[in-house]
């Protein structure tokens, strides 16, 4: 991979790193937060590749142009290693939005103890 945001991330700390960028991806996506389609498929072929391993799947139909975008942009990464594929998810989302991970970092580094008032709420409703 090239220099980038990605270098600053351990071995140990990639399936983390992951998990929080796939979280962030997924909650923000369905909000029309992200980036352009190119992006968004990029981002889809490397999260198939980093859990599911090389594309298998047969190629969709002519008919499903959703679907045949999404295989293409999965099986364009051959057989490129999980590992691989986790970092440049990594990579990719903090070229998109850089500031995805210092939201998740001052969600971690919060100190003291966190309250909500839904619990409060809910308890009103029934």
């Amino acid at each position: 991979m090239g220099e980038g945001p990605v270098e600053s991330v351990d071995d140990d700390d990639i399936e983390e790193c992951f998990s929080k960028a796939a979280d962030y991806v997924e909650l923000h996506a369905s909000h029309g937060q992200l980036g352009c389609q190119d992006d968004m498929l990029k981002l889809y072929g490397l999260f198939k590749q980093a859990t599911q391993g090389p594309c298998t799947a047969p190629r969709p139909s002519f008919l499903n142009q959703k679907g045949r975008s999404k295989w293409s942009a999965w099986h364009s990464l051959g057989g490129m290693s999980s590992k691989d594929a986790k970092l440049g998810y990594i990579e990719c989302l903090s070229s998109m939005k850089p500031e995805w991970n210092e939201k998740i970092l001052k969600k971690e580094t919060r100190a003291g103890p966190v309250f909500s008032s839904l619990v409060h709420v809910s308890n009103e409703i029934f």
